[in-house]
Formats: structure tokens, sequence, C-alpha cells
């Protein structure tokens, strides 16, 4: 079946039945069935501009159905009918009349389970032998119900973290042809144990790993003992490298080369830990001294794989991140989002992050 690859937010508003029309700068003569994969690159600026729809913006995976029924060129007719429908939607493709690329019309959109799996360029193909490759959907629907519910009460333990976590794991796992499934287990689980003893969760979330009577319908003995000492080794502070090549995949993928993730993380943490500091400028010097001193103590931030994709983004945040200004506006726009919007009052009453 075909597939193209959108990035989020419009992949979620295509499944969600808000977008009607996906565009590109090319044309095609397709017509027919095709998946819709949500990228893992996602448009910030769109995702404030969509915010009110409260979207769902799974990234690297296939989200949902559709029916690829014309392909239009965009003139002034075409932004003329776009402009009757959802104006918000369409608003960037109507104002840019110089631009003249290609709408593809999706009729019949149907969500369906999240398929993790990889993106390509252009319209692409999509097998069942692909599907035997992603992530078993029965492992994915137990571990959604009953493992994420748990990470609610933490903020900058949360989903945000473990989503990206997931995220980083799965990429490594499709590089290296690891065993999907267990690669996702090892992601899911790996803060699992914060809700036992938050100073040794990484054995806390080994145990839980281990004594979880559903995963043994999907593993083997030996299987779960990899997976458990990969979770018990995840911390990127341990001087000791991990026991197995999971181990170490974990790891990596613990690291939030993402400022604006981290900025997320970072001021939460300060928050719940100084509640005497009630300043952005103390709490902005807080965390990014704190990020400094860890750069500087050994140049560059351990990866136990030296992936040379991890490597170009631990690089590049680096060299981001020391620019104090550019960080700074980060962090700045992230501390008004959180005190605008009650986040911050709940990071301090509610969520058990410290």
């Amino acid at each position: 079946m075909k597939v193209i690859t959108i990035k989020q937010p419009f992949a979620s508003l295509i499944a969600e039945g808000l977008k009607e029309y996906e565009f590109r700068t090319w044309k095609t003569k397709y017509r027919g069935e095709i998946l819709i994969h949500a990228g893992k690159s996602i448009d910030k600026k769109a995702m404030k501009k969509f915010e009110k729809y409260n979207l769902d913006c799974p990234t690297g995976c296939i989200i949902a159905k559709a029916d690829l029924t014309d392909c239009i060129q965009i003139d002034d007719e075409a932004r003329k009918m776009l402009e009757k429908k959802k104006s918000l939607v369409y608003s960037s493709v109507i104002k840019h009349t110089e631009w003249n690329g290609y709408g593809f019309k999706l009729e019949n959109v149907k969500k369906i389970e999240p398929i993790i799996i990889n993106g390509k360029l252009s319209l692409w193909d999509f097998t069942m032998d692909e599907k035997e490759d992603t992530v078993d959907l029965n492992l994915q629907n137990y571990i959604k119900l009953n493992i994420f519910p748990k990470y609610n009460k933490y903020y900058s333990h949360g989903m945000i973290h473990i989503n990206n976590v997931i995220n980083n794991m799965m990429f490594l796992a499709d590089y290296y042809k690891l065993d999907k499934n267990m690669a996702y287990v090892i992601a899911s689980y790996h803060d699992i144990g914060l809700n036992v003893n938050r100073e040794n969760h990484e054995y806390e979330s080994g145990k839980i790993l281990s004594k979880d009577k559903e995963l043994k319908k999907y593993f083997n003995d030996e299987q779960i003992q990899i997976m458990k000492e990969a979770v018990e080794d995840h911390r990127g502070s341990k001087k000791e490298r991990p026991r197995n090549f999971y181990g170490e995949c974990v790891s990596d993928s613990d690291r939030d080369f993402d400022i604006s993730i981290l900025a997320k993380r970072q001021l939460a943490t300060s928050l719940k830990n100084y509640p005497d500091i009630d300043t952005f400028n103390e709490h902005f010097k807080r965390c990014h001294d704190y990020i400094c001193k860890r750069i500087n103590s050994s140049g560059v931030f351990n990866l136990w794989t030296n992936n040379p994709a991890l490597i170009q983004r631990r690089d590049k945040f680096q060299k981001d991140y020391l620019n104090v200004e550019y960080t700074k506006s980060i962090y700045k726009k992230e501390w008004d989002r959180i005190s605008a919007d009650g986040t911050k009052e709940k990071i301090i009453n509610y969520y058990e992050d410290y």
C-alpha cells in the first residue's frame, strides 16, 4: 500500500478530518488507498497555530488511512475553493499566492492503531512484511493502557520525555536492526520505577519489567533479562558501560538533544526543587549553568553507541546551547507558556517530579 509521510501537526489534522488536502511541490498520478505516516519532524509554529484543536501528535508512525482521490494545481481558483473550507488550516497556502504547487485530496479518512516505522520521501510502499518488523499492536495497546498512565503524575519524567526516548530508541533499533518489540518495551519502562523509589528508580524499573506477567506472552526469559539489564543501566550519570547493547541504546536515547524539550524538563525540575526562586532569570541561570558544567567537564555528552546521527545532533545541540542568548530565548518562551496556561502552578502543586 502507498504511504505519504507528513510533518506534525499536519498528519494529525488529516487523521482528525480537519485537513482534506495535503500540499506538495510535485504532482502524482496515483489514486487509491493511502496510509498517513506522521514523520519525526515537527513544525513548532504550526503546533502553536493549531493548539486550539488539542491534537494528539505522535511521531514516527502510521496513524491513519485514506483514499487519495485527486491532485489539483494550486491556482487562484483552488485558493478560492480552499478559502470556503477551514481558512485557518489552509491559510498559509491561501496567503502565499506566488506558490503554485499541488494539493492531494484525501477522503474517507480513518484513524488506525499506530504502526511505528520510519518514513520516506515521496510516496512509498508499505508491506505486511514491514509490519512484522514493527512493534506488535497488542503489546503497544497493553503498554498504552497499563504503563503510560503511571507517568501522568510526572512532568519532566512524564510522556513528553517518554515519547522522546521511544522515538530515539526506535530510530536506533531500526539503524542497528534490533528487536523492535524489545526496544519499545525498554524505552517505555525505563523510568517507571519513579513510582517506587526516585534515587534507585532504574533498579525498580527493572523489577517491574521483569515481574510483568503480560510481557511473558511476547518474550522468553533471556529476552526479559536483557531488557531488565538495559533498563537498570540506562542512566547517563553512570560511569560503567551498560551490560548489553540495548542498554547502550536506551542510555543514549535518554539524552535530550532538543533544547525546547530540555527547557520544559529543566524548568519544571527547577521549579519543584527550588520553590524559593521566583524569577525566570534565576531559574534559567541555574538550569544553564548545570548543563554547561556537564558539557565543560568532559567536552561532550558521552554516547555509548557513537551513532553518527546522534553525534551530529549532540554536537549541534552543544553548539546551540552554549549560545546563551539563543538558549535563553527558548527557555523564556517556555516559561511564558507555563506561566500563562496554569502549568507552572500544576508543576509546583501537583506533579511529583523532584
